[in-house]
Formats: C-alpha cells, structure tokens, sequence
C-alpha cells in the first residue's frame, strides 16, 4: 500500500470523535447525508489501511485531497493542489485533477467509478414470514412523490401498512416487508443517482420496487432482483402480486442475498484501494513531476475552468431566485 499522504476535506468543523471512529456500524448516525457518508466514512474506513490519511477543513500541499463537489473551499488558491473530487449527485468539478463519480454514466475521462457504501448499522428484516404487512418509504419526505398520491389509503384497501421512515430510522429494516424508492413515474433513468437503495434492500432482505434507474440496471434484472414499475397502477397492481405470491416475493429476496456479496463494505473498501493505487496516485506522481512551465500552463487553465464553472453556477442560481421571485 503506497505511504503517499491522503487527505480528506470536510466543509464543517470535524467533531473530535470522528478521528477515533473505527464502527461505522456503531456511529451509524453521523453518516447520513451525502458529504458525510462520501467523505468522513471513508476516511474512517480507509485509515487503517493508509498510514498517511488525515481529514480537515483547509486543503495541504504535496497531498492527495479528496472532496465533495459540493464542498464550498476559503482557499482561492484550491488549484493550486491535487484535487480528487467526489462527484456525487452534484456537476462535474472539471478543474479537478481527478474524479470519483457514483454512477456508471457519469464515466468520462480521468474518472473512476466507485460503489456508493451500503447503509452501515443496518439492521434486517425479522420478519422470517412471507407474509407482508408494512410497506415503507425511507428518504426524505420532500422528495417522496407518492405524497402526491393515495398510497396510504390504497394500502389500507390491500390490507397493508404504509409507512414514512424518518432520518433517525433509515437503518431500521425490521419491521419492514416492502421498499419503495420511486423517484417518478416517467422512465427517467437518473444518470447521477447511485444504487444504493438497492444495495441496501438486498442486505436487509427486503424486496425493492423502484423505477427504472440507471444505477439499478447496471447492477441487477427488474422482476429478479427487484421490482420495477412507471405508473401508480402498476405500482398497486405489483404490491397486490408480490402479496399474493410468496414464492415470488422469496425469490426476489434470494437473487438479491446472492448478489449483496460483490457490494460488501470489505469489496467497496477494495474497490477504493484499487482505484487510488492504479488511477489516483499514479496520476498524482505525475502531477507533482511537472516541469515549471507544465505546471503553469495546467494551473492557469484549470483556475479558468473553476471560475467559468463559478459564474455558470452563480447566474444559474440568480435566474432561480428571479423565476421564484
């Protein structure tokens, strides 16, 4: 494993006890939300296998920096070092020197993909029945577009329980029989959204209905692995189904536990490796190797490409307020 310095930056003051973190499992909580998860769980994860990792918010010359494209810099000078961007579910950071992105069509040159961490602290279905009673939605209720629908009362009418499940319980599978992560009815395949939810579902063994995104197609077969629907009929004819049909909905929850092993958090800890000893530390050495005039020409333009990438985003954001206003 290469001794070359990592360093992982975080837009918020970092609490003590993060660096002491070896449980992910145990601190499940602290890793929620995108930044969090991309960047202080790997860095928990990655530190007993690099000697030379470190986490802060200021970037460090002659190292590896790895941030979130949504991470908001003070440094003006953040060209002036080697930048591995994770992209996430935000635009490309195109002045980055490298890049990380969560879904395989986000692919460009000098990117790598790698698989989004499954939900640590994740605790199973305990329901060894095949019978189904509670349906959920975990995610944030604003992007729920079943709220748009009579889902709860439509269950009812099933015999089923609809369920919201609130930040503190997205770990929570056990008393849950049935996933719903529909982003729309449309057949938008969501070239930015990791498979995650899938994953996760497969790990708690619990079948997933979804759309038909990107992310899941890379990695798994509609009506084996998961459930896939595109409009709310189906969405009630298929739960009606899946309940009428154990063997069905044991089926799917056998494809998906065969499957789970090649997203293991030891894999995605591999996967991590891979990519920063054969892409990322190679492209670094290089980097650092640039003679003076190599070296001004990339700064020079990568600083022009932050800037326009700034003043895009900046008139973006101001044609919003405008249009809301």
């Amino acid at each position: 494993m290469s001794d070359l310095p990592i360093h992982f930056l975080y837009n918020n003051k970092v609490d003590k006890y993060i660096y002491d973190i070896t449980d992910v499992d145990k601190h499940w909580n602290e890793f929620r939300e995108g930044r969090q998860i991309w960047i202080l769980q790997t860095y928990c994860l990655l530190k007993q296998y690099y000697p030379n990792i470190t986490l802060g918010e200021i970037p460090r010359k002659d190292c590896i920096n790895i941030l979130h494209a949504g991470y908001i810099g003070r440094s003006n000078r953040i060209t002036d070092y080697y930048i591995l961007s994770i992209r996430a579910d935000f635009p490309s950071l195109f002045w980055s020197n490298y890049e990380i992105v969560q879904n395989k069509l986000q692919l460009r040159q000098k990117t790598a993909y790698i698989t989004h961490w499954p939900q640590p602290g994740l605790i199973k279905r305990n329901n060894k029945y095949l019978n189904i009673k509670n349906v959920a939605y975990l995610g944030n209720p604003e992007q729920n577009i079943l709220a748009n629908y009579p889902i709860k009362d439509d269950l009812k009418k099933l015999g089923l329980n609809y369920i919201e499940s609130g930040r503190d319980r997205w770990n929570d599978y056990s008393d849950i029989d049935l996933v719903l992560a529909i982003r729309s009815f449309d057949n938008h395949i969501y070239s930015n959204k990791p498979p995650s939810k899938l994953i996760n579902s497969w790990w708690a063994e619990v079948p997933l209905i979804a759309g038909m995104d990107s992310a899941y197609l890379h990695i798994a077969v509609p009506e084996e692995d998961f459930i896939s629907v595109n409009s709310y009929d189906e969405l009630l004819r298929k739960i009606a189904h899946v309940k009428q049909t154990p063997d069905y909905y044991q089926m799917i929850i056998q494809n998906g536990i065969r499957k789970r092993e090649n997203y293991s958090r030891e894999n995605i800890v591999n996967e991590w490796i891979n990519v920063l000893e054969n892409n990322v530390i190679p492209d670094f050495v290089r980097w650092k190797e640039m003679n003076r005039l190599k070296y001004y020409i990339n700064n020079v333009s990568r600083k022009l490409l932050r800037e326009s990438q700034r003043v895009v985003s900046k008139t973006k954001n101001i044609l919003v307020e405008r249009h809301n206003g």
